[in-house]
């Protein structure tokens, strides 16, 4: 019968590799969040543009119908 592997012997290994896999499941999930705040701020940034543009409008037409009262 062949040698047994470490992984199967050893708790402090299985620990080990425990660690690894969690620790590379947070660096996948910290990339997700990342991706997740650039399309948030990307989405405040159109919906800010939008509301100043509504407000231009807004100021515009007002100055418009007030100069066609005078």
């Amino acid at each position: 019968m062949g040698e047994v592997p470490q992984w199967l012997e050893d708790s402090d290994v299985r620990d080990g590799i425990r660690a690894l896999v969690k620790m590379e499941r947070c660096l996948e999930e910290q990339r997700h969040l990342g991706l997740e705040a650039d399309n948030m701020c990307r989405w405040f940034g159109y919906e800010l543009a939008a509301i100043h543009v509504a407000l231009r409008q807004s100021e515009s037409e007002f100055s418009h119908h007030q100069n066609s009262l005078s």
